[in-house]
């Protein structure tokens, strides 16, 4: 009786097997690209952070804050969007919009991130 049964199932184990491989493979790589997404975004966020800084040590020192805040994004494989110095070479703030991009299989996704570095002598402690 059963092994008429039997011989009607032989081989289903290997295919839920396989299945469960596939599965199991295709989240990998789904964690991976996350993963690498969030490492460009953090890279990103980094590069404007050093930009920001660089534009307001040019700026407390009499040099292009923009131009600055543009040469370190680039060493940093980031572009500068947007860069604007608000106030003078005693109270300024440098205001930077980076951005990055991440590639996937020919896909782009582009990550921004906003920085702010300055001296503002009169700011509350």
């Amino acid at each position: 009786m059963n092994r008429g049964r039997r011989r009607g199932q032989r081989g289903s184990a290997t295919l839920w097997a396989a299945v469960a491989v596939l599965v199991i493979a295709g989240v990998a790589a789904l964690l991976v690209l996350a993963g690498a997404a969030r490492a460009v975004g953090e890279r990103v966020r980094g590069a404007a952070d050093l930009a920001a800084l660089a534009g307001a040590r040019a700026q407390g020192g009499n040099a292009d804050a923009c131009g600055a805040a543009r040469e370190s994004a680039r060493l940093n494989r980031a572009e500068v969007v947007r860069c604007r110095v608000v106030g003078d070479e005693v109270e300024f703030v440098v205001t930077v919009e980076v951005r990055g991009a991440f590639r996937v299989a020919g896909a782009e996704h582009w990550f921004h991130a906003d920085a702010h570095a300055g001296m503002v002598t009169g700011a509350p402690g």
